[in-house]
């Protein structure tokens, strides 16, 4: 699977945008304001449907626009695709070969994507929110149904929490609501553990063979919702309340839902010790791009492509880690498209391989007066 042409219109600073992907590595390179991250941000938004900059449309539609479009040409298992994601007032349409598409499982059939960008460091540094967006992001792209999933579990969360906010007790509701939470909580909780112990696998491998003889990497754990951890094992919500009898009290105090998988979190160790408290910013950026290395190779081992999208990560490694990651990203049984500010770096460590070069100099401040761009 590979991008052979990518049409812009209207999306940030882009009126209007023409490329050509030729080689099965793109080098995109720039200053500051170029729109370099405009490009990849478009890249991702077609197969998540959803920006990794912005959470309101707004912030994407270019100046004076009602919407924007992406189209890209895809060359894949099947022969040439074209796929199109647009957005007119606020209504957004996804069309495969100028067919609706109405589902994820149709559009992973042609295009998928693992994007690694500089704020993913905040998946180390940041709140559970981020690794739990990490986690199923992962399986989102291997399991397009769990997109179905995490909505019916929004459905239910939202109405559980409704009902703990209303100032009657209705307690027939709240066994319902409750139920219906742990075994969707179950099921999302399993798709997230399956996936963590792929990806373990995966880290060790490829960190084993990066740095061969250093026993101890990168390792998961699964945290259940700290305040009531032994609420995923439960089969009822009368064991739940058997188990935590305090539960309703405490829920209606804070007027929210205490437990479930919206609340779980992913603790990452390296050299067996927390990432996030001991970890320079040059190993926590190592572990990101290591993670995500190991999703394109989980993927690959089920003969599944995906495309590799890198926005200015590599500032933060030293020469020798440079030497290492290069020839493994440029060796990806996948499209690598990656940006840099600066053009002789990645000229320099890419010399060796098959590269299209795509230089943005020319729009040097283009896109620094919108907003939310690199």
């Amino acid at each position: 699977m590979h991008i052979e042409t990518v049409h812009l219109v209207n999306f940030r600073c882009f009126s209007s945008l023409n490329l050509e992907f030729k080689s099965p590595i793109v080098l995109v390179y720039g200053p500051n304001g170029s729109g370099k991250t405009t490009i990849l941000e478009a890249l991702h938004y077609a197969c998540y449907l959803r920006s990794f900059k912005a959470h309101l449309h707004k912030h994407i539609i270019g100046p004076l626009a009602e919407g924007f479009s992406i189209d890209l040409g895809i060359i894949g298992p099947h022969g040439f695709d074209t796929l199109h994601v647009g957005l007119k007032r606020n209504k957004k349409s996804v069309q495969l070969n100028g067919q609706p598409v109405r589902s994820y499982e149709e559009l992973y059939r042609v295009y998928k994507v693992v994007t690694i960008k500089e704020d993913d460091i905040a998946m180390i540094q940041g709140s559970p929110s981020l690794r739990r967006s990490f986690i199923d992001y992962m399986v989102l792209l291997f399991d397009p149904g769990f997109a179905a999933l995490g909505k019916k579990y929004k459905v239910i969360l939202d109405n559980r929490n409704a009902l703990l906010i209303a100032p009657r007790n209705d307690t027939e509701s709240y066994m319902l609501w409750t139920e219906q939470l742990l075994t969707i909580s179950a099921e999302i909780q399993k798709k997230r553990l399956d996936a963590l112990a792929w990806l373990t696998k995966e880290v060790k491998i490829i960190y084993a063979t990066l740095f061969p003889g250093l026993l101890e990497g990168i390792s998961f754990t699964y945290e259940y919702a700290k305040s009531y951890p032994d609420a995923a094992h439960l089969q009822s919500a009368e064991e739940l309340l058997g188990r935590y009898p305090s539960l309703v009290a405490r829920e209606r105090a804070q007027k929210r839902t205490l437990f479930g998988a919206h609340l779980d979190d992913l603790l990452i160790e390296f050299q067996q010790k927390s990432s996030k408290i001991y970890a320079s910013r040059g190993q926590q950026k190592l572990i990101v791009i290591l993670l995500k290395l190991a999703q394109v190779a989980f993927m690959k081992k089920r003969n599944e492509e995906v495309i590799v999208l890198i926005d200015d990560f590599m500032a933060d490694f030293d020469e020798a880690k440079m030497e290492i990651l290069i020839p493994l990203l440029a060796t990806l049984p996948s499209q690598l498209v990656i940006t840099s500010p600066i053009k002789e770096l990645i000229q320099e460590k890419f010399k060796a391989y098959d590269v299209q070069q795509i230089d943005l100099t020319d729009r040097s401040n283009a896109c620094l007066t919108y907003p939310h761009q690199d």
